[in-house]
């Protein structure tokens, strides 16, 4: 995939997004801008989000984080996906109430 295919898709859906997620595990980078706080009932945003490795949980049956640590994908078309195309990186980013995260490869 090159970040043309990418940028230029007509429609990014969460379909999209698990088949980047199965293509490209092996040199899979995650960004985690947000997560949920049950403290403060809300998203805890991260000062500094920084790509790192994602690390597998074990759980490749897991529907909701696909088995990835830090991915969260809520049900019923609640996730608001995009593409993203920044230097050294393409992927998506998909938000949602559980979280913000990014995963993407070097280019």
């Amino acid at each position: 995939m090159t970040a043309t295919a990418t940028a230029t898709a007509k429609k990014v859906t969460m379909a999209t997004v698990k088949s980047f997620i199965k293509k490209n595990r092996a040199k899979l980078l995650i960004k985690i801008s947000a997560q949920f706080d049950g403290m403060t009932d809300g998203l805890e945003w991260n000062k500094d989000p920084q790509f790192a490795p994602v690390v597998e949980t074990g759980r490749v049956d897991c529907q909701y984080s696909l088995g990835l640590s830090g991915v969260w994908i809520v049900g019923g078309s609640r996730n608001w996906v995009e593409a993203i195309n920044v230097p050294g990186y393409v992927g998506y980013s998909v938000s949602n109430c559980c979280g913000e995260w990014t995963v993407a490869v070097k280019v």
